[in-house]
């Protein structure tokens, strides 16, 4: 898929239930309705849905701007979307979003095993920079992060 096949847009109350059906079939621990629904109304958080021309919601990205740092907390595309370019469109619109906060850096954790999730981050700049034992019932977590390069416009 290319940018011009896919819009992003700021998420609304009524993406919830696609997305949250997203989450039950993406996800181990899949975030509540109640929690979406906060994400949406939280004045530290971004919020953005991929959709296609046919207003179907492919993807989501949702991260908190917490003093200066960013922290990505979901970034999601369904499986026959994946590998197309989604993740990194959504990506490279949350850096829009988070460009005129000046944020010093995007962190996030990812669970050890998910190999694909790991190479997916590194190929966006993120470099892994800790690990958290049993962070996760089942696995542990690897820590990334992201730096702005200072003077590059996101």
């Amino acid at each position: 898929m290319t940018e011009k096949e896919i819009f992003i847009r700021k998420a609304i109350p009524g993406d919830i239930i696609r997305i949250s059906e997203m989450e039950s079939t993406i996800f181990h621990s899949p975030w509540s309705i109640s929690s979406l629904e906060k994400e949406l109304t939280a004045s530290f958080s971004f919020f953005l849905v991929a959709e296609t021309r046919d207003r179907d919601i492919i993807g989501y990205i949702t991260a908190w701007n917490i003093h200066g740092e960013v922290q990505l907390n979901r970034i999601a595309v369904i499986d026959n979307n994946r590998r197309t370019g989604v993740g990194t469109i959504l990506f490279n619109a949350l850096l829009k979003e988070c460009d005129p906060h000046h944020p010093e850096k995007i962190l996030l954790e990812v669970r050890e095993s998910n190999t694909s999730a790991r190479s997916f981050y590194r190929t966006l700049g993120f470099i892994e920079n800790g690990f958290r034992k049993n962070y996760y019932r089942d696995d542990n977590a690897v820590l990334l992060e992201y730096i702005p390069v200072k003077g590059q416009k996101m």
